[in-house]
């Protein structure tokens, strides 16, 4: 692991300028930055969720083939919008691996049922 918590053999590429215009001012980051000074979400979230996209680069039929604990690659991207240019820039770059798991049942309707009216004693 590097200082930054992730595998050696990762790809992890941060950018903190337009590649265009050279500028530093980015469309969401100042929204972020004005939400975290009045104190409405956590000083670590570095993006909105609607401006990061992750997942895994196999197709589904790949993946139900390969045994549970099988490492998988993924990727996850960032982006803002640049305020000098209007130009969609990636912010964050990362390539690296997911094992996979188990899916945990789901309970079916007449047990969601059950659960839903079961009284909880700590409550009653």
């Amino acid at each position: 692991m590097d200082d930054n918590g992730h595998k050696e053999n990762s790809f992890v590429k941060d950018f903190d300028k337009c590649p265009g215009c050279s500028s530093t001012e980015m469309f969401f980051k100042g929204i972020l930055d004005e939400v975290k000074a009045r104190g409405l979400i956590d000083e670590k979230v570095t993006c909105f969720d609607f401006q990061m996209q992750q997942g895994i680069t196999l197709p589904e039929q790949k993946i139900a083939q390969l045994p549970f604990g099988s490492e998988i690659p993924s990727f996850v991207r960032a982006w803002d919008i640049c305020c000098g240019c209007g130009m969609i820039v990636s912010t964050h770059l990362e390539i690296g691996k997911v094992r996979k798991s188990l899916e945990l049942p789901q309970p079916n309707r007449a047990e969601r049922r059950r659960i839903g009216n079961m009284k909880n004693p700590l409550l009653s």
